[in-house]
C-alpha cells in the first residue's frame, strides 16, 4: 500500500498494527492509510508518540485527527509509556468537545469483551479520569450512561470519591445527578466511601460526604447512611481512633458529631 510505504520512508517503524513515530506531521499525512484500514485493524492499532513523558500538544492534535470521520480512529490507543485509548486523553486534557465527538461515534469501544469497562493505570475508568479533570466531561459521561458511575479503581475509590478528593464540586454534582448512583456502595470489605475517607484521614472528603446526609440520590432514592457497618462490624466513625494525627482526628470527630453520626470517643 502506498501510504504504508510513505510511513516507512518518513521514518515510521511498522510492526504489525504498531506504528512508531515521533513526528505528528507524519501521522497526519497517514490519514489515507488509517482510512483504508478495516475496523478490526483500527481497534488493534497503537500509535507511539515521542518519549514516555509525551508531548501533550501532539496528543491534542491526535484527538482532533482521530475524531475526524476521514480517519475514524476513535479506538486507537496512544502509547506514552502506557497504552491509553485516545478517549482517555480527551478527559485528561479536559476536552469536552472531543469527548462528545468520540461518544457519538458508534464504533467507539469503551468496554472489554467481558463487559467490564476499559481501564488504565490503577484501574481507573473513563469516569474516574473525567472526575479527576473535568466537570463538563463528567457530565457528558453521566448523560451518555455507558460508563459505570459506581465502579471502584484499584485503590477502592469510586468516581464520586475521586471528584471529592480533587475538589471538583461541579463533577461531584454531575455524579450525584446520575440515575444509577449508589450513594452507599461498598467495596469488597463492605466499606463505604465514608469508611475510606476516615481511613485515609481525609478531612475534606469526610466533610463533603457528611454534607450529603439527609438528601436522596439516584433512581432508588438512596440516602447516605453514615453508620453502615463494614464486614468487620465497624461503622466509619470507628476508624477515627486509628488516626495518628490528633488534630485531624479531632477535626473528623467534630464533623461526625455535627452530622449526628456515631464515632469512637
Amino acid at each position: 500500500m502506498k501510504e504504508k510505504f510513505y510511513l516507512r520512508r518518513s521514518g515510521c517503524k511498522i510492526i504489525g498494527s504498531l506504528i512508531l513515530s515521533c513526528n505528528f506531521s507524519t501521522i497526519k499525512a497517514s490519514v489515507p492509510y488509517f482510512a483504508g484500514m478495516s475496523r478490526a485493524e483500527k481497534e488493534r492499532l497503537h500509535v507511539v508518540i515521542g518519549t514516555t513523558s509525551g508531548d501533550l500538544t501532539n496528543i491534542e492534535h491526535l484527538i482532533e485527527l482521530f475524531v475526524n470521520k476521514q480517519a475514524n480512529m476513535s479506538n486507537a490507543r496512544v502509547l506514552l509509556g502506557y497504552a491509553f485509548p485516545i478517549v482517555f486523553f480527551a478527559t485528561c486534557l479536559k476536552d469536552a468537545e472531543a469527548l462528545r465527538r468520540l461518544l457519538i461515534d458508534e464504533s467507539l469501544v469503551i468496554k472489554e469483551a467481558n463487559g467490564n469497562p476499559i481501564t488504565i493505570d490503577r484501574g481507573n475508568t473513563l469516569m474516574h479520569t473525567a472526575a479527576m479533570n473535568s466537570a463538563s466531561c463528567t457530565q457528558l459521561l453521566v448523560e451518555d450512561g455507558r460508563v459505570d458511575v459506581n465502579r471502584r479503581n484499584d485503590d477502592g475509590e469510586t468516581p464520586l470519591y475521586v471528584a471529592m478528593k480533587y475538589n471538583h464540586d461541579d463533577a461531584v454534582k454531575a455524579l450525584l445527578s446520575a440515575k444509577k448512583i449508589r450513594i452507599n456502595s461498598r467495596d469488597v470489605m463492605g466499606r463505604t466511601m465514608l469508611h475510606k475517607a476516615v481511613i485515609d484521614s481525609n478531612v475534606n472528603v469526610v466533610k463533603q460526604i457528611l454534607a450529603l446526609v439527609g438528601n436522596t440520590y439516584g433512581e432508588d432514592g438512596g440516602s447516605l447512611d453514615a453508620n453502615l457497618m463494614d464486614d468487620l462490624g465497624h461503622v466509619p466513625g470507628y476508624y477515627i481512633s486509628s488516626i495518628r494525627d490528633t488534630e485531624i482526628a479531632n477535626a473528623i470527630r467534630e464533623l461526625f458529631s455535627n452530622a449526628g453520626a456515631y464515632f469512637s470517643p
